[in-house]
């Protein structure tokens, strides 16, 4: 039995991704990529050490760990949270997540990102760039999109 009923589709519509140190570097172009802050878990009751054993791993999960939360079924929602829970930062865990606790759709948002983009940036810096001059400011803020998974 699945945590929402089955009886109709249930859309979570408060769901966070948890973004792994190096989330806005991937992604990030790559003439920027070394200014881009790591994402920071300073605001999160999730040690540094809980990250670096996540990072050693390649930004995965032990595969005990992952068993031992399928194995909870509809109590994975009690199970645990931010970078521990299933489905926290690994598409393929999540969709198996949301088939666990019978979730049809989920809206997610960001969540340690936030504290990256929002955080003080040092003073423009002007550089040249082919005899133009390029004005640099915080390049790797940009709109917050919202994912539908």
């Amino acid at each position: 039995m699945t945590y929402a009923p089955d009886n109709r589709a249930y859309y979570d519509a408060d769901s966070h991704i948890m973004e792994l140190p190096n989330f806005l570097k991937e992604y990030a172009d790559p003439h920027i990529r070394e200014q881009v802050p790591e994402v920071s878990y300073a605001a999160s009751s999730i040690t540094d050490e809980e990250v670096a054993v996540l990072m050693a791993r390649g930004g995965k999960h032990a595969e005990d760990h992952v068993s031992n939360m399928i194995k909870l079924g509809s109590d994975l929602i009690r199970g645990p949270k931010e970078i521990q829970a299933l489905g926290a930062f690994n598409a393929s865990e999540r969709k198996h997540a949301m088939d666990i606790l019978g979730f049809k759709r989920q809206l997610v948002f960001a969540t340690h990102v936030f504290y990256c983009l929002f955080t003080p940036v040092p003073k423009p810096t002007l550089s040249f760039v082919m005899e133009q001059p390029v004005l640099t400011i915080a390049p790797w803020r940009t709109s917050v999109t919202m994912i539908i998974v």
